[in-house]
């Protein structure tokens, strides 16, 4: 058995997850773990198929057996040196704690296991797992150490693919203690700088990204943010180089890609823009501003047809994460979409708009701007379609 068959093993049972065949899932993960032990696989074959099975026993409420299916994975995975999978799964397996399962952000986590993304969920539940999951799995892979009589191995994040990992579980929260120091202080760069940009104090951003590179050159997320900051600075070319570096440490990142695109529009390259775009599509096809970025190249180019269809699957994506969030009493009318909706309705009345249909422009863009009084845009299209009606 090696890697590549796992890999197969693992798609046929996240095929049967999602047509609710949890049971048959189970089955086919628990025949893989049997086959690598017969065939006397290497350590490595049986991480993915440990953290899979994991997952279906948490969906299953199965707490305690997801726990230890994690810890098991965590042990493969440091073995191996797989440092990425290892935060992942301490992340997971904190969420098997009592004290998670009984907080406020159990609900999101479950969701997001049960449809096998976080689209749509608030940002502020996404930090919440991640900073409460760490700080709890880190408790709970001590105790599992320390009854099999070793020392705790995991008494800190030691390396930039670890600190990247982690971040990319949802907006990136770390439990402090968790740091060696060097990687508090590359971290502590990369929160100033971020505070920074969001501030638009962009000179200061990009010397704290800057700084955070210096210790760290590999840390992904510090140098796609840097190319951000530069581009919003206005310089597109530097930006350009940043992201490349980027994308050579990892090049399915379809946060680079969606970056990439807009570097590329900036310097007008549409061509390439639209190709990063799409591929940022491609590795993420939920996530709405790419759907709508990605729109806009399609109206901007006349192929309203497939910018139509486009946003119309972005609509989907948020109906099905609205009545998900119904089914786990998660108030389905809090507004949390109303911003991605505006945005797609803004597209849609454009298209009609293009096509000379004032009437259903103007029926569409009554929605967006019911959605976002403030949009100016929205406001500014409808206007011009409601005269076209007169």
């Amino acid at each position: 058995m090696n890697l590549m068959q796992v890999d197969v093993i693992c798609g046929q049972a996240q095929q049967a997850k999602r047509q609710g065949h949890v049971a048959e899932a189970m089955r086919i993960l628990e025949d893989g773990i049997t086959a690598c032990e017969r065939n006397k696989s290497e350590e490595i074959c049986f991480a993915p198929l440990l953290k899979s099975l994991a997952k279906l026993h948490y969906i299953q409420r199965d707490f305690s057996r997801a726990q230890d299916l994690y810890c098991r994975a965590i042990d493969i995975y440091k073995l191996c040196g797989v440092e990425d999978q290892v935060g992942t799964c301490v992340m997971h397996l904190g969420a098997c704690s009592e004290e998670f399962v009984k907080s406020k952000f159990f609900p999101t986590y479950l969701w997001s296991l049960e449809t096998g993304s976080y689209a749509g969920a608030p940002q502020e539940a996404i930090i919440g797992i991640g900073e409460l999951g760490m700080k709890l799995g880190a408790v709970l892979y001590d105790r599992y150490t320390r009854r099999k009589g070793e020392a705790s191995v995991l008494q800190s994040i030691t390396t930039v693919e670890q600190l990247d990992g982690l971040i990319n579980l949802g907006g990136g929260l770390i439990d402090i203690s968790s740091l060696s120091p060097e990687m508090a202080t590359v971290l502590d760069l990369y929160y100033r700088g971020t505070r920074s940009f969001q501030a638009n104090c962009l000179e200061e951003a990009i010397e704290d990204y800057r700084s955070a590179l210096k210790l760290a050159p590999r840390f992904i997320a510090a140098r796609c943010n840097l190319g951000n900051a530069l581009l919003s600075f206005g310089y597109p070319k530097r930006a350009l180089h940043e992201l490349r570096v980027a994308h050579r440490y990892s090049p399915n990142d379809p946060d680079i890609w969606l970056s990439l695109g807009n570097v590329y529009s900036e310097l007008e390259d549409d061509a390439s823009a639209m190709e990063c775009y799409e591929r940022a599509h491609k590795l993420r096809p939920t996530h709405i501003a790419t759907v709508v970025t990605l729109s806009g190249m399609y109206i901007d180019s006349s192929r309203l047809g497939e910018a139509e269809e486009l946003l119309q699957r972005g609509l989907d994506a948020i109906s099905l994460n609205q009545r998900i969030a119904t089914n786990l009493k998660i108030d389905p009318n809090n507004h949390e979409w109303d911003s991605e909706l505006s945005m797609i309705h803004h597209q849609l009345g454009l298209i009609n708009y293009k096509r000379g249909d004032w009437l259903r422009a103007t029926v569409i863009l009554e929605k967006c701007v019911e959605l976002v009084p403030a949009d100016t845009r929205a406001q500014s299209l409808l206007q011009k379609a409601r005269e076209r009606l007169r």
